[in-house]
């Protein structure tokens, strides 16, 4: 079962176009506590391949769609996402960073305590997992931390529209 599915250049251009429509509705910058809010009003949106909207998440949909909101574009990618932030050790790890999983094949923003939100997998919804869960804890890649607050409004991630990113996970994740 797909988690973060493969999209095509004209899907991840339309979801760029989401999160810049999205981003220009910022009116200013807050503080990582009220992302960690904001991503927490999709618990329970059904996991859509590809999706990157409130009718449906993929991993890294949810995350492009969350950080759009206070003003950070990203691609709809984890790989890029990877790529494009400084690297955060997993014992430093603040609100709002993006954790990573299974070779770069899944995502999620850290909530703290242990814990991040993701959408998981295909015939499941976004919710909150611990890092400490079994399949977690064995494939946890590490974590970046993207721009936030201050200079959210200012810089942005990638928008390139190269499908070189990974958004497919393995099916040990489905059982998971």
């Amino acid at each position: 079962a797909a988690v973060c599915a493969a999209a095509t250049p004209a899907l991840h251009a339309r979801m760029l176009d989401t999160a810049s429509a999205t981003a220009t509705r910022t009116t200013a910058p807050v503080g990582r506590a009220e992302l960690v809010q904001y991503a927490k009003r999709f618990i329970g949106t059904p996991y859509r391949w590809g999706g990157a909207s409130p009718n449906g998440f993929d991993c890294s949909g949810l995350t492009s769609y969350v950080y759009a909101k206070f003003g950070v574009r990203m691609a709809h990618y984890t790989n890029a996402q990877y790529a494009a932030y400084p690297k955060v050790q997993r014992n430093r790890l603040k609100a709002g960073d993006l954790v990573f999983f299974n070779g770069l094949g899944h995502m999620g923003i850290y909530v703290g305590k242990g814990r991040f939100i993701h959408a998981p997998r295909s015939g499941d919804h976004v919710k909150i997992s611990k890092l400490s869960d079994n399949w977690y804890a064995q494939t946890y890649v590490g974590a970046v931390r993207p721009p936030f607050p201050k200079s959210a409004a200012k810089r942005t991630g990638p928008s390139t529209r190269n499908p070189g990113g990974s958004r497919s996970i393995s099916s040990a994740a489905s059982r998971a």
